[in-house]
């Protein structure tokens, strides 16, 4: 989503915010953090939630590998079991 259609759903929902779910509006209210968040970070760098972030570098420290390793396995395993992705079209850089 491009920051200008984002930014539009976020005046839609201010003007209509009797009419949005709780949910819908933390899911809104998250994704503007990210990209508030976002826009201090270097270009190409990847911001994580808290919770994720813990998971993966847990997770990365286990396997033995850097923290965009893990992120770039898990992506590669997320997208193969969705079918989003031929498992011999990835190569294992």
């Amino acid at each position: 989503m491009t920051s200008s259609a984002f930014a539009q759903q976020l005046m839609d929902a201010a003007d209509g915010i009797d009419d949005l779910s709780r949910s819908d509006l933390q899911i809104l209210l998250r994704r503007a953090a990210l990209r508030v968040e976002n826009k201090t970070q270097q270009v190409g760098t990847t911001i994580l939630t808290r919770d994720i972030a813990d998971v993966i570098d847990e997770w990365a420290a286990a396997r033995g590998v850097s923290r965009d390793d893990a992120v770039n396995e898990a992506l590669r395993d997320w997208s193969i079991s969705m079918g989003l992705t031929d498992p011999g079209v990835l190569n294992d850089e």
